[in-house]
């Protein structure tokens, strides 16, 4: 019986190796992406527009992402409507997330990750290729207002040097290095 507690009563060499397997399970998979094994109509498509938020004290806004397999902060952005432009998505995102409005500043950079089936969060056996448009954006109004029902439900101010120690999403590092915050 697999539960929360025979799980976390594995080792640290179990744990090792069930990352390993998972690791590469995610590196076949990619390299069968790679030589054409997996047609763009076998795959789902996500277009998200997310933006990074500073402040004048050298903070970044982020999100706390609850969809997950457990929960972590994330830039503030999300999937974008049919009928959206990707910076209005971006706008509306932080918007929802956050209370804030925002203006886009600057085009970052598109980015893009795929997600095996296994690790999406919706049960499929169809893999996700997501894209992910990042803008640099600055606040113009509003207060920070949790969202409810949502996708995330909690927003914060963070220092760009406490960014290291949380547990975040890709798409954080992605943002604060196209922004230049963060050099590694």
């Amino acid at each position: 019986m697999a539960t929360a507690v025979g799980r976390a009563t594995l080792g640290a060499a179990s744990r090792t190796v069930v990352r390993s397997v998972r690791l590469r399970r995610r590196r076949a998979f990619l390299a069968a992406c790679h030589n054409g094994a997996v047609h763009y109509t076998e795959y789902d498509t996500r277009l998200a527009a997310y933006a990074v938020v500073t402040d004048d004290e050298g903070r970044v806004l982020l999100a706390l992402w609850n969809e997950g397999s457990r929960r972590q902060w994330t830039l503030p952005g999300g999937g974008l409507e049919l009928h959206e432009r990707a910076e209005d998505g971006a706008v509306r995102e932080v918007l929802e997330e956050s209370g804030y409005d925002v203006e886009i500043d600057e085009l970052l950079g598109v980015d893009s990750y795929v997600f095996p089936a296994e690790r999406r969060s919706v049960p499929t056996d169809r893999p996700m290729k997501a894209f992910r448009v990042l803008y640099r954006a600055h606040v113009t109004g509003g207060e920070l207002t949790h969202e409810c029902d949502g996708s995330t439900d909690e927003a914060a101010w963070f220092h760009v040097s406490e960014v290291a120690g949380l547990d975040r999403v890709s798409v954080v590092d992605v943002g604060l290095r196209m922004a230049g915050l963060l050099l590694r």
